[in-house]
């Protein structure tokens, strides 16, 4: 690793939240993990998000978990903020081990908001198994996990698996580009957001997020239907891999409004230049205004 990119990682947990709120903390946590945590086979603890995980110190996202306390805490800020009804339809797609899924059932259940559902996507069967698993440790009834891949088409797609702790990284193939020689190959199912939606008798999705390592343009194209009549009222995406910019056009055809989101949490107007790599990006309808 370059220096120059030791020292941003360095500086970047000295800027977390969890270090100025309670710095004595955040360093206690940080050498627990260094010492004990990261060299068990299992860690069992309660997040900050208010649910019970069960992982793999060596996920990506649990040990970010365990010794940050949070993950993607600017983006789950703002998810946080667009809960703010009962009755409200959320769709995770791209859910790996159900961060987003978990930590918008524990929000709702202790701001009393009542009647949630909560669909989740993840079709690589070891991350799925993951996020069942802590589904029923929490006794989240309001979440339904699906090993379904979203895409543009109804059928069969392989799917790259890297190598255990990386499963954040595991993505849809359309040819050969990004296939490492320690990914597993398998064959996963695919459907469009539209027929899944007119299957289930689904009318409109109040929020949506869509991580899916550069499918999110054939995630779009399999929801036009929706998008054509806003039926989607708010969809938070990262952006960077694969055909992104399509992405982002095909929302602006549906005259959806695009706003960069910030590491706090803020929105800010979109502007390539600024990116860092991999952002993520909220989408809302221009006739409409987000609700916080």
């Amino acid at each position: 690793m370059e220096f120059s990119n030791w020292l941003e990682m360095r500086l970047g947990l000295l800027s977390h939240p969890q270090f100025y709120n309670n710095p004595v903390v955040a360093i206690w946590r940080r050498l627990l993990w260094k010492l004990i945590a990261q060299k068990k086979s299992l860690l069992n603890f309660n997040t900050e998000y208010g649910f019970k995980l069960e992982g793999q110190p060596r996920d990506i996202g649990v040990g970010s978990l365990f010794y940050r306390g949070q993950y993607e805490w600017g983006e789950l800020r703002l998810w946080h903020r667009l809960l703010t009804q009962p009755n409200m339809t959320i769709v995770d797609i791209g859910a790996n081990f159900g961060l987003y899924s978990l930590a918008t059932a524990a929000y709702c259940r202790n701001h009393k908001l009542i009647g949630v559902k909560i669909f989740g996507f993840e079709p690589n069967p070891k991350e799925c198994s993951k996020f069942q698993r802590n589904v029923v440790l929490n006794n989240y009834s309001e979440i339904q996990v699906l090993q379904l891949a979203l895409s543009s088409y109804t059928g069969i797609c392989k799917m790259a698996i890297p190598p255990e702790g990386l499963g954040v990284f595991g993505h849809l193939l359309t040819n050969n580009d990004g296939i490492s020689t320690k990914d597993e190959m398998v064959e996963v199912q695919t459907i469009g957001l539209d027929n899944w939606c007119k299957n289930q008798g689904i009318e409109h999705i109040d929020l949506m997020k869509v991580d899916v390592e550069g499918h999110e343009l054939e995630v779009l194209r399999g929801a036009k239907n929706l998008l054509a009549c806003q039926a989607i009222r708010a969809l938070l995406m990262e952006i960077g891999h694969g055909q992104w910019r399509e992405a982002l056009d095909l929302l602006r055809s549906y005259n959806y409004s695009v706003k960069l989101i910030s590491r706090n949490g803020s929105l800010l107007n979109f502007n390539e230049s600024s990116l860092k790599g991999w952002d993520n990006v909220i989408a809302y309808p221009k006739t409409s205004e987000l609700n916080f």
